[in-house]
């Protein structure tokens, strides 16, 4: 009887102490949100100022402190849109075209030859991540979450070949619970060059992707098609390489809408960050999603 009082009297401890962790835990969180929503409410502010573009950027580059009852928060943007999203890389295709020659992972073999790949080593690093893809789909574990090539997949895949080729691509790289390849024409700076030439698959050269960038008129270019015309007038450029540039820019790329990753974590206590996809228009910011993660595993 004195053992099963004994047994009774341990079980009753471990699970308040467990209790206790698990509040404590969650209480970690809630002082995140509130820091989130007073963030969001500022920068909304902010943005409706004049410059707005010049305010958006500053944005994107933001590494912040924000002091909420008497404790201090880290606060980080990550920019979601003027990156390769590698949720956007096909898997499979409908008709005659392969994988390699489908425009995603043209674009994705320009980024790894302007990050100093050699064409060998770019053709072979493919090779590999589709051949490895068609083995996970011969497989029987093809599921969801297999269908799809996260930037942690492709670092990877891309760390299986030379610890110092993943290193420079990393950086142009990211992950967005769609399928889109996108550009925003209103908020790229002098980072996003070979991004952009990727994009535009190397039609045009560095140097008249730098000039297009720093003409951005001040309140933004209107259209795509103001974009697309700076481009041709501008620029010597075949007629059949402007066609091409001409489907591209009006298919993928953007002037009214950014997407965004909000980090949001405590130094000195909590086990939580807060992670808020965010999209971003000229009136608005919208949270998407959130998500709570384990500190250390963002930025």
């Amino acid at each position: 009887m004195n053992s099963l009082v004994y047994i009774s009297h341990n079980y009753l401890l471990d699970v308040k102490y467990f209790s206790e962790i698990y509040r404590r835990k969650h209480e970690s969180k809630w002082p995140l949100l509130a820091v989130e929503h007073v963030f969001l409410k500022s920068a909304v502010k902010d943005l409706s100022k004049k410059y707005y573009y010049n305010r958006l950027l500053r944005l994107f580059n933001l590494s912040d402190v924000m002091k909420l009852n008497d404790k201090e928060y880290r606060i980080k943007m990550v920019d979601d849109t003027n990156c390769f999203n590698t949720n956007s890389l096909p898997l499979s295709l409908t008709g005659n075209k392969t994988l390699i020659e489908s425009y995603h992972w043209q674009v994705f073999n320009k980024l790894l030859l302007a990050s100093g790949v050699s064409e060998k080593k770019t053709k072979d690093i493919i090779t590999f991540i589709i051949e490895r893809v068609s083995l996970i789909k011969e497989s029987n574990d093809f599921s969801l979450e297999t269908s799809q090539l996260s930037k942690e997949n492709i670092i990877y895949y891309l760390s299986s070949h030379n610890d110092d080729i993943y290193s420079k691509v990393v950086p142009m790289l990211c992950h967005r619970k769609d399928d889109e390849l996108l550009i925003n024409i209103n908020s790229l700076d002098i980072r996003h060059v070979k991004f952009v030439r990727a994009m535009l698959l190397n039609i045009i050269s560095e140097k008249d992707i730098e000039n297009l960038i720093s003409s951005r008129p001040d309140d933004g270019w209107k259209s795509n098609l103001s974009l697309y015309n700076f481009i041709h007038n501008s620029s010597s450029i075949s007629k059949d390489d402007m066609k091409i540039l001409q489907n591209i820019i009006i298919s993928v790329f953007l002037s009214d809408r950014h997407y965004s990753r909000l980090l949001l974590w405590a130094d000195d206590y909590g086990h939580y960050q807060l992670v808020s996809d965010l999209l971003i228009t000229r009136d608005d910011i919208t949270v998407l999603s959130r998500s709570y993660m384990s500190k250390g595993l963002y930025p």
